[in-house]
């Protein structure tokens, strides 16, 4: 059946294991399959045959009836999202695909449902947080109307990121002239030394001085990659731009702009060239530039420290975290008990959504995983994001999972937990000089994602003339110099082949924050910042809520001008406080 063939496609890249330091807040894995299979479709008062809603509050009951019929499904997927960073004997692969494909049915059946229909349809302006949840509910229905695309579009998208996995790729290259010499060999050596030039790129790229080599190696690498995914993001762009003509919709750009706050291609572009700045070297020699620049250097701070650094630095915000053990660290905020935080060293920093909280129903569980020594500027900002991602998901307070789980759109889902980021950062750190090796790195990936945004926005865009008519105008405005083989421009990053033309969203996120951040942080009560931008407990929509803190006026367009005007260094505080 269609809705099986999309988990058929999705399974071929899920590969799981159990991590100790989490037995205690998940299911070990047969005890997961067993309670997914277990899963039943909502009773049928909830999702057939529907009697006609009376009220706003026969509406609200209802809403939450359903909801709290699917939050078993949601869990189980959540957990098996988890499962999927990790990796398991293969002997559970067959159980969790089982899995898999019974949750595809049971969300299916829901979907499709008149209960659900009906619900999407009440006049709900009256409820906010009913408003909010149907917003939800519907980018579900779209995302899974067509499941038949949606399969072929995993398959390809899986092809695509086989083809960039840059670990198991090297360049084979026609001859030595761009070799690196190694020091003196033997002659045996000379002799049996294979003539294909056989390099990993990014460590090539270091090592190699010579300019001319830097750039030509570059460029037959970008080459590669397109020959490798032309076909796979060809189809890509096909089945997206079919499912936009099916919603009535010029191309792929247009329909996947439509629900996000920059809602049409020409606001994304206006944002991304108000952005685009120049940075010091372009790709093919940025290895050689940073590693000219200094490091900023920090006084070496064990994860455990760190963490509680960071734990006191929210307590402004209302937050309240008691250490129960080592490893699990309890959440509170002004009384009200959040969840719990699984902690666990590890040879990376990551932070993994284990149980989404929903007021009334559960509380949240999160992991946080960190090297346990962080001796770098890099690694000490890598655990306060962790940390603000955990604290920001912990804080939802919906009584609806969807409202908590999903952002209201793509391009503002992360406002409130990257604001939480520049304010723990700013409690913590110290700014960064604006030569530094850290800083130069910030600012090189910055245009890189600005400049891949403008490819994207070009590449599923049916209209002429594109937006970008000459995008190597737009590598020249970035990097200073010129990459000819436009061909090349969209087949090196997986993103376009993911997120597509909001794959902008990033900076853009990232910006409007640090906007919100800067034109705020003046205020005294910065937890009243903290209650509007994350626990937003009326439900009020963004465009209310950026009102309150920026003032007005908050369309796209104005807030695009007014983010490119602020002269808003990290260590210049406004006058006055605009709440």
């Amino acid at each position: 059946m269609p809705k099986s063939i999309l988990l058929i496609a999705l399974s071929l890249s899920l590969y799981l294991s159990v991590n100790s330091a989490a037995l205690s807040a998940v299911s070990p894995l047969p005890l997961l399959v067993e309670q997914c299979l277990q899963l039943q479709t909502p009773k049928p008062a909830l999702i057939s045959s529907p009697i006609p809603l009376r009220d706003i509050e026969d509406a609200v009951t209802k809403s939450r009836a359903l909801e709290a019929s699917m939050l078993g499904l949601f869990n189980v997927k959540d957990r098996l999202r988890y499962y999927k960073s990790l990796a398991i004997s293969p002997k559970y692969q067959e159980s969790l695909l089982q899995c898999q494909l019974h949750l595809a049915d049971l969300l299916a059946e829901t979907l499709a449902s008149p209960a659900l229909a009906q619900l999407l349809s009440f006049n709900n302006q009256d409820n906010q947080e009913l408003l909010q949840l149907s917003l939800r509910w519907s980018d579900l229905v779209d995302d899974n109307a067509n499941l038949i695309h949606k399969s072929q579009l995993h398959t390809s998208q899986a092809a695509v990121k086989l083809g960039l996995r840059s670990q198991a790729l090297t360049l084979q290259f026609g001859n030595t002239l761009c070799d690196i010499d190694h020091g003196r060999e033997t002659k045996a050596e000379q002799q049996t030394k294979s003539k294909s030039f056989d390099k990993n790129i990014a460590g090539y790229l270091i090592q190699q001085k010579d300019a001319r080599c830097q750039r030509l190696v570059w460029n037959a690498y970008q080459g590669r990659a397109r020959e490798k995914n032309a076909e796979a993001l060809t189809r890509i762009a096909q089945l997206r731009n079919e499912t936009a003509a099916q919603a009535g919709f010029r191309d792929h750009t247009d329909y996947s702009l439509s629900k996000q706050f920059l809602s049409k291609p020409e606001l994304v572009k206006a944002y991304l060239d108000s952005v685009t700045r120049r940075v010091d070297s372009p790709p093919w020699q940025f290895g050689t530039s940073l590693s000219q620049s200094s490091i900023t250097e920090v006084a070496p701070l064990d994860s455990v420290s760190m963490l509680t650094r960071l734990y006191k630095a929210a307590e402004p915000l209302g937050f309240h975290v008691e250490i129960v053990t080592d490893n699990i660290h309890r959440v509170w905020h002004r009384h009200r008990l959040l969840g719990d935080i699984f902690f666990s060293e590890a040879s990376y920093i990551r932070a993994q959504t284990l149980r989404f909280p929903v007021v009334g129903s559960q509380f949240g569980q999160m992991q946080i995983s960190s090297k346990p020594l962080l001796n770098s500027y890099r690694d000490q900002q890598a655990l306060i994001k962790v940390t603000a991602i955990v604290l920001a998901t912990l804080a939802s307070s919906s009584h609806h999972y969807l409202i908590n789980a999903l952002g209201e759109t793509r391009d503002t889902s992360k406002l409130g937990r990257l604001w939480l980021e520049y304010y723990l950062t700013d409690a913590i750190l110290l700014p960064l000089d604006d030569y530094s090796r850290e800083q130069k790195l910030a600012s090189y990936s910055r245009q890189l994602k600005v400049f891949r945004a403008k490819v994207a926005l070009n590449f599923y865009s049916n209209t002429e003339p594109k937006l970008y008519p000459n995008l190597s105008d737009e590598f020249i405005r970035a990097f200073g110099q010129a990459w000819s083989k436009l061909q090349d421009y969209a087949y090196n990053f997986f993103a376009i082949a993911e997120e597509g033309p909001i794959y902008y969203q990033h900076v853009w996120q990232e910006s409007l924050a640090n906007f919100v951040y800067q034109t705020t942080k003046n205020c005294q009560d910065q937890d009243k910042v903290f209650d509007i931008l994350l626990i937003n407990e009326p439900s009020s929509r963004l465009e209310q809520r950026l009102e309150t803190l920026l003032g007005s006026p908050i369309d796209a367009n104005s807030l695009i001008k007014r983010i490119n005007d602020a002269p808003l260094p990290q260590d210049q505080r406004p006058i006055t406080c605009s709440l």
